[in-house]
């Protein structure tokens, strides 16, 4: 069943050539969240999470994540 939802922080991080750990200094986030963002590993975002993400990216969130009904989540081994 599709997810709908595209997660591109790593795009937008690598863009700005930004690593996991600077990200998660920078923003006040664990090493450990931005890393399962990152890897698009998490099934939810808490608002203060994602507005830490935007903020410290300088982006909306509609860069950092796109919907798409079409889109299915690639399985992920853990």
């Amino acid at each position: 069943m599709p997810l709908g939802i595209v997660n591109r922080v790593s795009e937008v991080m690598g863009r700005e050539r930004m690593s996991i750990a600077e990200l998660a200094r920078r923003s006040g986030l664990s090493y450990p969240t931005v890393y399962e963002i990152y890897h698009d590993r998490t099934g939810s975002i808490a608002f203060e999470t994602l507005d830490k993400l935007c903020k410290t990216l300088e982006v909306g969130v509609e860069e950092l994540f796109k919907y798409d009904p079409t889109y299915e989540r690639p399985h992920r081994p853990n």
